[in-house]
């Protein structure tokens, strides 16, 4: 399944702000219950209120916000793409190594490749613990 384009994010996130200012604006509750809601609320001490200004700058803070987690969200996604494309090339690479052995007809265990200068150099000799030697057989 495709990730959503940074567009598609930027349209969801704006449709949900649409929403929650739309929300904010109502009131759930039945005439007759909102009149008495008020009455309590004046009862009670009146939080101040945030200025418009104030609001509008918090909800542009969290939009950018929101632009900033979809962009990580596309870079994430993108890395783990080029994960996997280096992890094909890494393979394809071992495969033309092994190819070119087998086209020259040379032993693995006696020879590597050197990648820098593209030639068959001889096989680092490894020395064990106990003193005796193998030679590498890792390409």
């Amino acid at each position: 399944m495709k990730a959503p384009s940074k567009a598609e994010w930027i349209y969801a996130a704006i449709a949900i702000l649409v929403l929650a200012f739309t929300a904010f604006g109502q009131d759930a509750k039945p005439p007759e219950k909102q009149a008495e809601a008020k009455a309590e609320v004046k009862a009670e001490a009146k939080a101040p209120e945030l200025k418009k200004e104030t609001q509008l700058k918090l909800r542009s803070l969290q939009f950018e916000q929101a632009q900033l987690t979809i962009e990580m969200q596309s870079v994430i996604a993108r890395y783990k793409e080029l994960i996997a494309e280096s992890q094909r090339k890494a393979e394809e690479l071992q495969l033309a190594v092994d190819e070119a052995f087998k086209e020259a007809g040379t032993d693995k265990e006696k020879y590597v490749i050197d990648l820098k200068s593209m030639t068959f150099v001889p096989a680092p000799k490894m020395v064990h613990a106990d003193g005796s030697s193998a030679q590498k057989h890792k390409q």
